[in-house]
């Protein structure tokens, strides 16, 4: 089974407004994020789980946060 992004636009062809991108975050990556912070944000490159790796050492709940984040971030 296929997940698609659902989105929803306003306007013409030349101008689009994105207003929502549902599962952007799929639940997998959430579950993963709140489990194992590091390893849920490893497509979005070495700095973030570098990043998300340290805090997670520092504290589980810094991790988990930088985690969620960095995967709500649409533009990476």
């Amino acid at each position: 089974m296929e997940m698609r992004s659902l989105k929803w636009e306003i306007g013409s062809k030349k101008s689009k407004i994105l207003i929502v991108d549902l599962f952007s975050m799929s639940i997998w990556r959430v579950l993963l994020a709140i489990l194992f912070p590091p390893l849920a944000v490893i497509g979005k490159g070495c700095g973030s789980v570098l990043i998300v790796f340290i805090l997670t050492v520092c504290g589980w709940v810094p991790g988990v946060i930088a985690a969620l984040i960095i995967l709500n971030n649409p533009k990476r």
